[in-house]
């Protein structure tokens, strides 16, 4: 992965991955799902643009938090996702529909970097993401599988009650609102 994806990329990429890869295999479904990830990364050219690996180097360069931090890290994310209390599911309902408004503002639809960015999400779509790596990938780690499913749980949440949902480029949009 690291290699696939330069600089802070791969460095990010990895360090998110790396405390579910920490296993042992141990049945035929989770060595296939192994060898399809190393496939996909093996096979994969994802080119990053411009815009964000000149971001990137200057992220790459800072102080980065070690496995086991990252791994506490995972972990309290997964608490929040599994079992978020009221007030920790408001901020995220909150966070998201904030976060939604933006991205849906001119200043982030036509801004260069914002550009880069979901140019880089369509590639990997494209190149299989979503459909071979993430599917191997919970195959592979039932810790990942757990967090996975906690994801898409509160992901499914909020959209619901916030009458969110994604348009064919994976894109986050807000439902209109019906006029009286």
């Amino acid at each position: 992965m690291q290699e696939m994806l330069p600089g802070f990329f791969g460095y990010f990429f990895m360090n998110h991955f790396l405390p579910y890869l920490q296993i042992t295999i141990t049945t035929p479904e989770q060595q296939e799902a192994y060898q399809n990830i190393l496939d996909f990364w093996d096979n994969v050219k994802i080119r990053i643009p411009l815009f964000m690996r000149l971001g990137s180097y200057l992220m790459y360069r800072l102080p980065k938090p070690d496995v086991k931090q990252a791994a506490a890290q995972m972990e309290e994310q997964l608490r929040l996702y599994t079992s978020p209390s009221e007030e920790e599911y408001r901020k995220l309902r909150d966070k998201t529909r904030q976060n939604v408004k933006m991205k849906n503002s001119l200043f982030y639809k036509y801004h260069p970097v914002f550009i880069s960015q979901r140019h880089f999400m369509k590639r990997l779509q494209d190149c299989g993401y979503n459909d071979i790596f993430i599917p191997n990938m919970i195959r592979l780690s039932p810790a990942y599988q757990k967090y996975h499913d906690a994801l898409m749980q509160i992901n499914e949440r909020i959209c619901n009650d916030l009458g969110l949902y994604y348009d064919s480029d994976y894109n986050l949009v807000m439902k209109k609102e019906k006029a009286d």
